[in-house]
């Protein structure tokens, strides 16, 4: 699985893409459907790809020193590489980034 951290000049490294957006601390039921989705996309000539965000945004946005977490972002990326994925990009989660308007990011 290719990792990428930041978003931005990605379209020339990512094959069409499938997209799942989120933090996935800890991969619940609901987590697991979404996930599949992407995972079982038809096409297989797209990349399945994982958006995640490091830190927690509450971690940001509260202004909380330590938010609890499930699992650390190694484990996750760890799991997203077993469950299948082509590429995982990691975005820092910063008040600017909370920000932007959908069509800015």
């Amino acid at each position: 699985m290719k990792i990428f951290y930041g978003y931005k000049n990605l379209a020339d490294k990512l094959k069409d893409p499938v997209v799942a957006i989120g933090i996935f601390d800890g991969i619940h039921l609901g987590h697991k459907r979404v996930l599949s989705r992407v995972l079982g996309a038809r096409n297989r000539e797209k990349d399945k790809v994982i958006v995640t965000f490091d830190p927690h945004p509450a971690s940001v946005l509260a202004g909380a020193n330590k938010v609890p977490r499930i699992m650390s972002l190694d484990h996750r990326l760890h799991i997203f590489e077993k469950m299948g994925f082509d590429a995982a990009v990691v975005i820092k989660f910063t008040e600017a980034l909370a920000d932007m308007s959908p069509e800015e990011f």
